[in-house]
């Protein structure tokens, strides 16, 4: 997914990015506390992101998610592919055209790389070198994600991450006419 806009914290992310490369629930386990990751995993299939292990579930999606959870039992589960059709609160779509515009892209650019400047610091060199590789919209808005990302991670940076990704991905399919 390109923008984030389920609304999941970063904890419901990464579960559900460990089920989607179908971790063992005992591997979870060791990584999260057992209370935490019931809550987790049963707002996850409460929201339809994954799914319990019913037959025609199974076919559909290749799901392996008990509704109750096991305890040292190993489970396998998967992501749900569809989830955006089945998530039930309105999601505003993706943009469909991506600015073309060099100059545009390049303010852009000049804007991410400022910011990652200023809340990474040192740490920015990878970001940066990301963000300068990307050649095109699409490039650049496949790396927002890690950007903010990184922002969001950052002592200061945390509190302007959201604003940022949106000024961004209003920026790249033209909704604004620049980052900053």
């Amino acid at each position: 997914m390109v923008k984030r806009c389920f609304g999941l914290s970063p904890l419901q992310r990464r579960v559900l990015i460990l089920m989607d490369g179908a971790k063992k629930f005992s591997a979870l386990l060791e990584m999260i506390p057992e209370r935490d990751l019931n809550e987790i995993v049963s707002y996850l299939v409460n929201q339809g992101f994954i799914s319990s292990n019913s037959p025609a579930q199974t076919r559909k999606t290749d799901l392996k998610v008990p509704m109750s959870m096991p305890t040292g039992e190993s489970m396998q589960t998967s992501a749900v592919t569809s989830a955006k059709t089945q998530h039930s609160s309105p999601v505003s779509p993706l943009p469909v055209e991506l600015i073309q515009d060099p100059t545009k892209i390049r303010e852009i650019k000049d804007f991410m790389i400022s910011t990652t400047t200023t809340y990474l610091g040192l740490m920015s060199a990878d970001m940066i070198h990301k963000i300068e590789r990307a050649k095109e919209a699409a490039g650049l808005l496949s790396i927002a994600g890690q950007w903010h990302m990184a922002l969001r991670e950052s002592k200061h940076g945390n509190r302007f991450a959201g604003a940022y990704l949106d000024q961004v991905t209003n920026a790249l399919s033209g909704q604004t006419a620049q980052a900053s």
